[in-house]
């Protein structure tokens, strides 16, 4: 876990790229010139909106953490019936509101 404070300098990790821009928040359903899936697109705007972070990997997956502590990994394109179900409640348990209102 990286402690973030005034005095200590934050080295991104390798294989993880920075936050998600404004500009990338409004494209947010590309990546790469690759489109996610609507549904994961919707869910990213959404934990935007209430306050989690995204930082997406080399791999096309997005890690969401709240005030540092890790919650969950997206898939940039699930595959699997079961997804949706797993990670929300993954992150319901971290405070996350869906439908998002």
């Amino acid at each position: 876990m990286t402690i973030h404070s005034a005095a200590v300098a934050v080295v991104p990790l390798p294989g993880i790229k920075a936050p998600l821009s404004r500009a990338e928040r409004a494209l947010s359903n590309v990546k790469d010139g690759v489109i996610m899936k609507k549904e994961v697109a919707e869910l990213v705007d959404a934990l935007l909106d209430q306050g989690f972070d995204l930082k997406r990997t080399n791999s096309g997956h997005m890690i969401v953490s709240k005030r540092g502590v890790y919650v969950w990994t997206l898939p940039g394109t699930p595959s699997g019936q079961r997804w949706r179900v797993r990670t929300l409640t993954k992150l319901r348990a971290a405070g996350f509101v869906w439908p998002h209102r």
